[in-house]
C-alpha cells in the first residue's frame, strides 16, 4: 500500500478471519494478540494524495452483548482527527458478520487527506477491533516510503569461535 500513497497510522496486520471476507481469504485489522484494551484504538490511513473517496469492506469478527457501528471519517488533513470533510456510518449488527459490507465516504471537494475507521457501540466503553478487506480510494498518489537502499544484514552473536544451531521452520 505505501507504494500506492497509502500509510496505515497505526500498527495493523493480515490475517484470516472467521468470518468471510470480500478478497478470500485475508483482512487487516488492528487487533494484536496480548494486546489489553487494542480495541479502543482505531484503523486511520493517510493519503499522499488527494482523494475524492475512500472506501472498504467492513464486518464484525465477534459476537457482542450490544449492536456495533462502523463509522468512517475522512478529513482534509494528513493528521487524522483534523479538518473532517465527511462521515459515513454502517450498522453491523451484534453477530459476526462477513467483512463484505460497503463503507465509503466522498468529499465533493476531492480533498480527503487521511481516513479513521471506528467500530463502536452505543454506550462509552463499547469498542470493537476494526478489520477491513478491499480498500478503496480514488488517486494512486507517490510512495509513502522513498527509501531505496539495498538491505544490509550484520551478524553480531555468536563470538568469534562460536557456534551456531539452527533447525529450518517453514
Amino acid at each position: 500500500a505505501t507504494n500506492k500513497g497509502v500509510e496505515f497510522v497505526y500498527a495493523a496486520r493480515i490475517f484470516q478471519p472467521p468470518v468471510q471476507t470480500a478478497s478470500p481469504t485475508h483482512a487487516l485489522t488492528n487487533n494484536f494478540i496480548g494486546d489489553e484494551f487494542g480495541e479502543y484504538k482505531q484503523l486511520a490511513m493517510r493519503f499522499t494524495k488527494d482523494q475524492a473517496t475512500v472506501g472498504m469492506k467492513v464486518g464484525l469478527t465477534r459476537a457482542r452483548s450490544y449492536p456495533v457501528t462502523a463509522r468512517l471519517t475522512a478529513y482534509s488533513s494528513t493528521t487524522p482527527g483534523t479538518g473532517q470533510v465527511a462521515e459515513a456510518t454502517l450498522n453491523l449488527g451484534s453477530s459476526p458478520t462477513p467483512i463484505t459490507q460497503n463503507l465509503s465516504v466522498t468529499a465533493p471537494s476531492g480533498n480527503i487527506r487521511s481516513v479513521v475507521l471506528a467500530l463502536i457501540g452505543p454506550a462509552a466503553g463499547n469498542a470493537e477491533y476494526e478489520t477491513i478487506d478491499d480498500l478503496t480510494f480514488s488517486s494512486v498518489g507517490p510512495p509513502c516510503v522513498s527509501d531505496t537502499a539495498s538491505p544490509t544484514v550484520q551478524m553480531i552473536k555468536p563470538a568469534t569461535n562460536g557456534t551456531v544451531s539452527y533447525t529450518p521452520h517453514i
